[in-house]
């Protein structure tokens, strides 16, 4: 009988699913296996990263370079030849690969860095604030901190300066 862990349900040095009952739904083949969310779990397989249904069934390609988050608004930023970009629920990526670092979405934006430099997207792939920030934390309730040289101010998705 296996046992659980961080990652999961494992046997024999792999990662699988069993459902309530306890018995193996999705055999134990992955290197590491995270919980589901959203009906979907992202899995490690040969030191790549992918998605899988409840069923097993691939949802992307196992091809991905790092673990990534469980989807927020329905996307889940992912790594590729070293840039990221977003998956939405059926696999596709539909924001590409170009960023140096992509965080989640919150509330339909997420903030992006190209060449050292933070800027804000959208669900879209619409860059709403280009990347010209110094330093950028995560919107909420429509304002996010940006860092202008040594300066931090607040701003919305559309860069008006609302306070410092």
């Amino acid at each position: 009988m296996g046992q659980y862990d961080d990652y999961g349900y494992k046997t024999g040095g792999h990662y699988g699913y069993i459902n309530e009952l306890g018995v193996d739904v999705i055999h134990c083949k992955y290197n590491k296996a995270k919980d589901f969310s959203d009906g979907l779990a992202q899995v490690k397989f040969k030191g790549k990263y992918g998605y899988i249904d409840k069923k097993g069934n691939p949802i992307t390609p196992i091809k991905y370079e790092r673990e990534s988050e469980p989807f927020n608004d329905g996307f889940a930023a992912v790594e590729l030849n070293n840039k990221f970009g977003f998956i939405d629920k059926t696999g596709k990526e539909v924001i590409p690969c170009i960023y140096e670092t992509a965080d989640n979405f919150n509330d339909g934006l997420a903030r992006v860095e190209m060449d050292e430099k933070w800027g804000l997207i959208n669900t879209s792939g619409n860059l709403l604030l280009g990347c010209t920030y110094d330093d950028m934390q995560k919107f909420e309730n429509g304002l996010g901190k940006v860092k202008v040289g040594t300066t931090w101010v607040y701003i919305d998705s559309k860069g008006t300066i609302y306070f410092d």
